[in-house]
């Protein structure tokens, strides 16, 4: 991956990816440097590098930065598909802190817009599942 980065270190997409291998070796602060650069070179368009980075910022207890980076890619995202997995991340992070309010709303906004993208609806049934004992969802 990194033979790529010296092929084009401009790649919001390989940026992104190297992010995920920091975040899967957990080089938490590493990971939050890749998904920044790529945004940065993505021009802010390159939205699965804000769902890394607010995924990334709820682990390791950023909770604020988290929530404030998920709601951008949410209303920057312009069809429902990415619409939708902004909401859900914005949902996992909230319930991962308690919100159950707010992780419900983002979680029903979220299932609305990916109902038309079958194969993903796991993720709300899965989130659910989760969280059913602590905070019935439904």
């Amino acid at each position: 991956m990194l033979k790529a980065l010296e092929l084009d270190s401009q790649d919001p997409v390989i940026l992104n990816n190297l992010g995920n291998i920091e975040y899967d070796e957990k080089n938490f602060e590493k990971a939050l440097d890749y998904f920044k650069q790529s945004i940065k070179v993505s021009d802010s368009l390159y939205l699965i590098a804000f769902f890394n980075l607010g995924k990334t910022y709820s682990l390791i207890g950023e909770e604020e930065k988290a929530a404030v980076v998920l709601k951008f890619a949410e209303n920057k995202a312009e069809n429902l598909l990415l619409k939708g997995l902004a909401q859900y991340h914005l949902a996992v992070s909230y319930l991962e802190y308690g919100k159950v309010e707010k992780g419900r709303e983002a979680l029903k906004k979220a299932e609305s817009n990916l109902k038309e993208f079958q194969p993903l609806l796991f993720l709300i049934d899965d989130l659910k599942a989760d969280y059913a004992t602590q905070y019935p969802v439904d």
